[in-house]
């Protein structure tokens, strides 16, 4: 594997735990998390790591094909860390995960998670 492959699994990964937090806080944590100082955390998070993979894909045209395929391969790593992270982020008394919590395999493709006008709310509202 080249080390420009390598670049991009390391920030797809990056992007994929990012947007696995969000789709988590906004789908299992909606009622508890702080709305403002979080999500608003995660939507910028996602904006920088967005910039970051197109600037790679953009430099290097051949990543574009791989892509797809390097999300089905570093979704189960990006999965692993989120949960981790997520553990020490969330409140104590709602910290018990269920794997289901989580989709087995990445519930977006490589168009959808590089959208920029598509992140993971599941219909919560930042305008009111």
């Amino acid at each position: 594997m080249s080390s420009i492959t390598d670049k991009l699994e390391s920030q797809l990964t990056d992007l994929l735990v990012i947007l696995i937090k969000c789709e988590y806080q906004t789908t299992v944590l909606k009622e508890v998390m702080p709305r403002d100082s979080v999500v608003i955390g995660w939507l910028k998070a996602i904006d920088g790591s967005r910039e970051t993979v197109n600037k790679l894909v953009k430099n290097n045209s051949n990543l574009q094909r791989r892509a797809q395929g390097v999300i089905i391969d570093v979704y189960p790593i990006a999965k692993k860390r989120a949960m981790k992270a997520m553990k020490d982020f969330i409140p104590v008394k709602h910290r018990k995960m269920a794997k289901n919590d989580f989709p087995e395999t990445c519930p977006w493709d490589f168009k959808q998670i590089m959208d920029t006008n598509w992140y993971p709310l599941n219909g919560v509202s930042l305008d009111d």
